[in-house]
């Protein structure tokens, strides 16, 4: 890989699709910005019982990685230009039921590498874990602006959710979409996030948050969503749009089974809540 990347010094974009037997990523090009990692078997060629994908890429701006759970084994050496990061991770029949600790070190080390980051979009299963790190009091450095979330449920997902607003106080855009997971396959049970509802730290002070889409989303119009909603309104001081929105927005999305009168009894909730920000406007559709 080292020679092809060498040998290819105006690439910019590098997609690696199903790649077998790579260990070591060392991106040394200012010109190569973009890198999607897509499935694939990454381990030593000399010690196929030592699994892992060593990333060193100083100069790369926007990075993907979409794989399975059972190979998130990335040792991060230097991202330190990455602005933009998507993580789209899936999990295998039967590992719904079952979380290697090791698993969430990796997501952690990955999202701690990114210390310049500004846009990052997460898919469910990481959203997940962080729930779980959130619950136990990790927290990351505030440097992103745009968050894009698709959680596996709105409960389970909620104290990950409250968990990044925590860690990222500048944060300015805020996109919650639905996923097709169901309540059956996530790790944070609902009696522990109906309990972190009860008894977590809720207290935010979002000075920048100006913009909140939430799209698709399962059980839009519960009592946890709701809850959401109030710890946000309460919070974002400069808040102007809130678009709440049972519509799937694309194919990727899920579209909740909210009825129109759910929908209108769940915005007459909304709307009464209170709300800091003077200039904030809801929409429910």
């Amino acid at each position: 890989m080292e020679k092809i990347l060498s040998g290819c010094p105006v690439l910019e974009v590098l997609l690696l699709e199903g790649c077998f037997g790579l260990s070591c990523l060392n991106i040394c090009s200012p010109n190569l910005t973009t890198l999607t990692i897509k499935d694939g078997e990454f381990y030593d060629i000399d010690d196929e019982d030592v699994s892992f994908l060593e990333i060193s890429a100083p100069y790369l701006r926007d990075l993907t990685i979409s794989c399975d759970f059972e190979e998130i084994n990335f040792k991060i050496r230097n991202l330190s230009s990455v602005v933009r990061a998507s993580f789209f991770f899936s999990v295998d029949e039967g590992w719904e039921i079952y979380m290697p600790p090791d698993i969430t070190n990796y997501v952690r080390q990955l999202l701690e590498s990114l210390q310049s980051l500004k846009e990052l979009e997460l898919r469910p299963w990481c959203i997940e874990i962080f729930s779980m790190l959130e619950m136990k009091g990790w927290k990351l450095k505030p440097s992103l602006l745009c968050l894009t979330l698709n959680p596996c449920s709105n409960r389970g997902s909620i104290p990950g959710i409250l968990g990044f607003l925590k860690s990222y106080p500048n944060l300015n855009t805020l996109v919650i979409r639905g996923s097709h997971v169901s309540d059956d396959e996530i790790y944070v049970t609902h009696d522990q996030a109906a309990s972190y509802l009860q008894n977590g730290d809720l207290d935010l002070v979002l000075f920048h948050l100006k913009t909140i889409k939430i799209i698709g989303f399962e059980g839009l119009v519960s009592e946890p969503m709701l809850m959401l909603l109030q710890v946000l309104l309460k919070s974002a001081k400069v808040l102007e749009t809130m678009v709440i929105s049972a519509e799937e927005e694309s194919i990727e999305t899920s579209s909740t089974n909210a009825t129109s009168t759910d929908l209108a009894k769940f915005a007459s909730k909304l709307v009464a809540l209170p709300k800091a920000s003077p200039k904030a406007v809801v929409f429910v559709r």
